[in-house]
């Protein structure tokens, strides 16, 4: 090699045995595979090596990329150029496919002339169910919980244009609204206020209706009892005096016979009580 010291690939993954390798000549090219990387279905996998020279330098110059195939044997990936970083790690990122089971992988690294090839074979693994109940207990296990300290989440929420705490829409009808409240409300009232009058009118209409029955069955009665034609009456002219009684109770004591027959009560009641002035002679 062009270079006064001696450059040798060494895998992180197997310090060891690599650095024995330092006795071999150095266009030999050394590396030994460490165990197989477990990445989960449809999610982010990073397949990485740390390069080093003989000395445990980092080789941050190396040119290296990412070579896989499918547990069937179809192509993955082909020459994935990898991201090498200043302490001499190499990697590339991709997210596991969601066949499962293992991709024989390798990774290509060239520093100077020299070319290594690592095995970097990985497995995907289907990812495991959710257990709902170790994620609540998680959840209120973790020290940093909180249900008091939400930072600007409720302020959020009211500020979001699309919140539905203001809104209306049910999958099975509206929810009322400070109007339609409002609304009940003040029918309420109006029938309350519409029955009040009913009940002043219908009082009105029974005083007019009883004082009506005073005013036109008093003369009524009147004209009978100054014609005297009844008996006990002694005279065609004899003057009568006369009470009107409309009190159901007083009519219905009024009126039992001796054999404490039925009494009619149906509406109107009325009754006079017709009395003569002095006593016949003769």
């Amino acid at each position: 090699m062009k270079n006064a010291r001696t450059t040798k690939f060494i895998s992180a993954l197997a310090i060891v045995p690599a650095l024995a390798a330092v006795l071999i000549t150095p266009s030999e090219v050394q590396a030994a595979a460490g165990g197989i990387q477990n990445c989960t279905a449809s999610t982010t996998c990073v397949v990485g090596e740390f390069l080093y020279d003989d000395d445990s330098v980092a080789l941050t110059g190396a040119t290296c990329t990412l070579t896989s195939k499918y547990p069937d044997g179809s192509a993955h990936l082909t020459g994935q150029a990898m991201t090498g970083q200043s302490d001499g790690w190499y990697a590339y990122e991709f997210t596991a496919p969601a066949t499962t089971g293992l991709y024989r992988a390798t990774v290509s690294c060239e520093e100077s002339g020299d070319t290594i090839t690592i095995d970097r074979s990985f497995q995907v693994n289907a990812a495991s169910a959710t257990d709902v109940d170790s994620i609540a207990s998680a959840v209120w296990s973790y020290s940093g919980r909180t249900v008091t300290s939400f930072g600007s989440l409720i302020a959020d929420i009211w500020a979001s244009a699309t919140r539905t705490l203001t809104g209306v829409g049910l999958s099975s009808g509206q929810l009322a609204t400070q109007s339609d409240v409002v609304s009940v409300r003040d029918k309420i009232d109006d029938l309350s206020e519409d029955s009040g009058d009913l009940t002043g009118i219908k009082n009105t209409v029974n005083e007019t209706r009883l004082l009506i029955e005073e005013v036109v069955n008093a003369p009524i009665i009147q004209n009978i009892l100054e014609a005297g034609r009844w008996t006990p009456s002694c005279s065609n002219n004899q003057p009568w005096h006369f009470i009107v009684v409309k009190n159901k109770a007083r009519i219905k004591k009024l009126m039992m016979t001796a054999n404490q027959g039925a009494f009619h009560t149906d509406p109107p009641l009325m009754i006079a009580l017709v009395l003569q002035q002095e006593k016949c002679h003769g």
